[in-house]
């Protein structure tokens, strides 16, 4: 999900307060965890809006069920990038708007400097398997 919001919004410390009606908000809405990370907007002049990207954290039930569709075995979850990692196959599921897409043609089978960036960052953020 992307949302612009005008630069003046943005305080000193990067953080920005977005006000949503609480008729907006699910009940639910509490298993549910969100952060913010901003990026350049990519226009020439992006002086007047800065946009900031919003992932939605997979819950950890979700995680406990997850497996790879065609394996059928635990994965890494890569919340920062926004994907799940199968390190057997060398596969990568996206998860987009916090829904993982766990279909095999819309996997990306990546190649071996790509899994040893990704097996690097596994070890170095001490993440565990699914399940």
């Amino acid at each position: 999900m992307l949302i612009s919001v005008p630069t003046d919004s943005v305080r000193a410390d990067s953080s920005v307060l977005i006000s949503v009606p609480t008729d907006s908000v699910r009940a639910d809405s509490g298993r549910w965890q969100f952060r913010m990370d901003f990026r350049c907007c990519g226009h020439d002049d992006c002086s007047n809006e800065t946009v900031l990207q919003w992932h939605m954290a997979l819950s950890s039930k979700l995680l406990e069920i997850l497996a790879c569709p065609e394996d059928k075995g635990p994965l890494y979850y890569l919340e920062d990038e926004s994907f799940l990692y199968n390190p057997r196959l060398n596969r990568r599921y996206d998860v987009r708007d916090g829904i993982p897409v766990m279909l095999i043609d819309e996997a990306t089978n990546v190649d071996a400097a790509e899994d040893a960036r990704i097996t690097a960052k596994i070890a170095a953020d001490g993440l565990k398997l699914s399940f």
